[in-house]
């Protein structure tokens, strides 16, 4: 909320990588890697930081994309001074760290798709925009 109202906090966003799998190890379905996703997340509003937010809108958007898009795995590139963010992926989301650029000082993670994630996945009520 911002002044009592409703407001957007940020947002999510998921990429497909165009067939790119120079890291993710052996992705099942014949290493398909045309069904790995790049991740980010953004919350802008300040207020609404350090709330868990991040890390739902992150795990749903996986979620979906896992069981509904039929995505195998995820890609994240974080800033390497983004300690926040580079914590709610490793340590909450069980991202790995592949590498890193120095030249635009990332970090670069990556996640298979898991049991987990498929049962979150296939708890997601999928609604579609229906005229009134």
């Amino acid at each position: 909320d911002v002044d009592g109202q409703p407001a957007m906090a940020g947002d999510v966003n998921l990429f497909w990588t165009n067939g790119n799998n120079d890291n993710i190890d052996n992705i099942d379905d014949d290493n398909d890697d045309s069904m790995i996703a790049e991740v980010s997340v953004m919350v802008a509003e300040p207020q609404s930081r350090r709330k868990g937010i991040a890390e739902e809108a992150v795990g749903l958007i996986m979620a979906y994309a896992a069981v509904h898009l039929g995505m195998k795995g995820f890609r994240a590139k974080i800033g390497e001074g983004n300690v926040a963010s580079l914590s709610m992926f490793v340590d909450k989301m069980g991202y790995v760290e592949v590498g890193r650029s120095s030249v635009f000082k990332e970090v670069n993670l990556e996640r298979k798709v898991d049991g987990a994630l498929v049962e979150m996945g296939k708890q997601l009520k999928v609604s579609r925009w229906q005229e009134r």
